[in-house]
């Protein structure tokens, strides 16, 4: 009775959220109020996937949605990103009966690297991708080892990983699996680099004989081709493998044969667009097929987007705060572009789940990369502007060459009027939001 009553409750509030574009997470908070243990009482399809990492995720998901829908399938997966308990909690009501049975054929879930141990207790998937582990939001988290450990102990072998080989710390999640594993990896290319630029690395020791690894090149952070001299321990070739990537044309190559367009030159993308691709062509999906369809695919949640106002070309790049390894696939994007520029850099709130104030992360970012790069002026807008620019005086910024703004109408103002090239804006999702609807009014 009352798994039925939450299930009506869910569905009704689930309605009256989707006519006002909310309830990703709020249904599946008043559900688990009336039912706790509403989990034990859904009946899975016969297909499951979950994803988790550190940064990616939603783009992951929306990737392997797609290529599942363009095979026949119907799914469910909770395209808004709420990923916690509540947020998966509203994604299988919404896809149930009312006795509680998920009526489409498969269901994709976004699962935040803390609540698999939670979530994966009562609702076992069949495949499980992971595509990289890095320091995160240090008050929730702490040490990215405790992530790492809540993480392999919410799995079993009876499922079927498919693991990022690039990364040593996913590559761990198979030492001691006796269930399958399936990897994916990006092989050297144009943007590779053979220095190690970063003194942040969250992992250089192998962890099984705790020798230090060897790298013979970066893709960004930890996350490239690696080596242990004393043990088997290595990045060695993966199932599905990016051979050749073409950064002008925006395309990529996979085993040599399955060509693929890219929305953009950045790195990260092709990690997400990868795992998608591995994960059809284990089920079989006609690998040609699949190839075309991720190339049709257009991401609703984009990192990497470009904008014009009043004639000024403006590169969005979304960081995640307190992920310093996000955040660092900006810096090297900017460090590539060698024309005139400014730099827009801000946040209103740290998070959005804590009022911890929190900014040690500042100091894991590579700013560095940005020295002595034909920078115009950079541009330090919202609440912590000021941390910000005390962080970018360590790197050489001085007073002349900083601009602080209170807010993001003020900082575009001043951007319009004071400085010079392309701007690059760094943003969280709440100043993003708010950069893109003052943009959209003078849009060209």
């Amino acid at each position: 009775m009352r798994k039925t009553l939450a299930i009506l409750i869910g569905k009704t509030l689930l309605f009256l959220g989707k006519k006002i574009d909310r309830g990703s997470s709020f249904p599946g908070k008043i559900i688990l109020k009336i039912c706790p243990n509403i989990l034990e009482y859904i009946k899975m399809p016969n297909l499951t996937i979950a994803v988790t990492s550190s940064c990616g995720k939603t783009s992951t998901v929306a990737a392997i949605a797609h290529v599942l829908k363009e095979n026949g399938y119907s799914v469910g997966h909770n395209a808004l990103g709420s990923n916690l308990m509540f947020g998966i909690v509203t994604l299988l009501v919404d896809n149930c009966n009312i006795t509680g049975t998920i009526t489409c054929d498969a269901i994709v879930m976004e699962v935040d690297e803390r609540y698999t141990k939670k979530i994966f207790t009562t609702i076992k998937p069949n495949y499980l991708v992971i595509n990289n582990i890095t320091r995160d939001q240090p008050p929730r988290h702490g040490h990215y080892q405790v992530v790492w450990n809540d993480i392999r102990k919410s799995f079993d072998d009876t499922v079927h990983l498919i693991l990022n080989i690039d990364d040593p710390n996913v590559h761990k999640f198979s030492l001691e699996h006796k269930g399958k594993v399936t990897y994916f990896g990006l092989g050297k290319n144009d943007l590779s680099y053979t220095k190690q630029i970063s003194d942040n690395l969250d992992i250089i020791y192998c962890p099984k004989c705790n020798k230090k690894l060897k790298f013979a090149y970066f893709q960004y952070g930890n996350i490239g081709h690696y080596e242990c001299l004393k043990c088997d321990f290595k990045r060695f070739k993966p199932d599905f493998e990016v051979t050749k990537v073409n950064f002008k044309k925006l395309n990529f190559i996979i085993n040599e044969k399955y060509k693929i367009n890219m929305q953009n030159d950045v790195v990260y993308y092709i990690y997400n667009i990868l795992a998608a691709f591995s994960l059809g062509f284990i089920l079989e999906f006609d690998p040609n097929k699949l190839s075309n369809s991720l190339n049709d695919l257009t991401l609703k949640y984009k990192r990497f987007d470009k904008l014009k106002f009043n004639r000024r070309e403006c590169i969005l790049l979304s960081s995640k705060n307190e992920n310093a390894t996000s955040y660092n696939q900006s810096m090297l994007y900017i460090n590539r572009q060698r024309e005139r520029k400014t730099l827009l850099f801000g946040f209103y709130q740290i998070s959005y789940r804590y009022n911890h104030k929190d900014l040690s992360w500042l100091w894991d970012i590579d700013f560095e990369l940005l020295k002595d790069n034909n920078i115009d002026k950079v541009v330090c807008v919202g609440d912590f502007a000021y941390d910000i620019a005390n962080r970018l005086s360590y790197c050489g910024f001085s007073d002349k060459d900083i601009i602080i703004s209170k807010n993001m109408e003020e900082a575009l103002l001043k951007i319009e009027s004071k400085t010079k090239g392309i701007v690059y804006a760094v943003l969280n999702s709440d100043t993003e939001k708010e950069l893109k609807k003052l943009v959209s009014k003078v849009i060209i």
